[in-house]
């Protein structure tokens, strides 16, 4: 068994490696950070485990709910406005790179954090799987086109239920794309190539953070199969980076209070909007 980390700030040396693999090699990717990315600073993958949403409690004033700085009230409307944001390429050719695969006979699936429920009507499985389309990603054909399936073994192995109130739920895949609802990343794709009954020869997995990539390297030593783990620091690319501060996601959610709207960066190209 081979097992291989690399670490880079380019996606040129990722698509370059990716050149040397066959049909043999699942790859996984990473969405926020590797793929796509939020353009606004507040938003930009190397900050969101800061987890903005304590200086935005901090500042609820008139924006309490029934009197009560209501932390779970400040997650939902991060989310929304995270959601609404406008989304682009962490590199013009990350898409090139997937489809070049995929011609290939590659199988390519997306392994992102993000949560399963559904906000204001929206549910962010379908979301997810729709905001990357329209920036030219697909992986509906992963596995064969398997279309959809609930890990509800994550919650049994920790005797969990289903729960609106808690934001509890069942990792989901479809389409190609596996949300784990903030379960460890290789645990949830062990338990989804378990259900489809598919261990690939290798596994060539890109996440921005580097625990993601150690999980399912162990996954792989687990399975016995050869593994390829990039740790990508896209991030350190991005533009205004440096202007990230908590006094500017305290603004910016003070002003979206006032409002109900969240001040947009502008002069953006490339990029969608929900």
């Amino acid at each position: 068994m081979k097992y291989t980390i690399i670490r880079t700030a380019y996606w040129s040396t990722i698509r370059k490696l990716s050149e040397n693999f066959d049909a043999q090699t699942l790859f996984v990717w990473d969405v926020d950070g590797t793929l796509i990315y939020s353009n606004d600073v507040v938003f930009y993958p190397q900050y969101l485990k800061l987890d903005a949403h304590d200086f935005c409690v901090e500042c609820l004033g008139s924006t309490k709910k029934d009197g009560v700085q209501d932390r779970q009230w400040v997650q939902n409307r991060w989310y929304h406005v995270w959601r609404s944001l406008p989304f682009t390429l962490m590199d013009p050719s990350v898409s090139e790179t997937i489809r070049d695969l995929q011609a290939r006979n590659i199988c390519n699936m997306a392994l992102t954090f993000l949560i399963v429920c559904s906000l204001e009507g929206k549910d962010f499985v379908q979301w997810r799987i729709d905001q990357l389309k329209k920036l030219g990603i697909d992986f509906s054909s992963a596995f064969g086109g398997y279309a959809e399936v609930q890990l509800e073994e994550i919650l049994q192995e920790d005797e969990l239920e289903v729960s609106k109130e808690k934001w509890i739920y069942a990792p989901a895949y479809k389409n190609g794309v596996l949300l784990t609802h903030n379960f460890s990343k290789g645990r949830c794709l062990g338990v989804l190539l378990k259900r489809l009954n598919r261990v690939p020869e290798r596994i060539f997995f890109v996440d921005d953070l580097e625990e993601n990539v150690s999980s399912v390297g162990q996954l792989c030593k687990e399975l016995g199969i050869d593994f390829v783990g990039i740790h990508y620091t896209g991030f350190e690319n991005l533009p205004r980076a440096d202007t990230w501060s908590k006094k500017v996601v305290r603004d910016k959610w003070e002003a979206f209070s006032r409002t109900g709207k969240w001040p947009l960066p502008t002069n953006i190209e490339g990029v969608v909007v929900e």
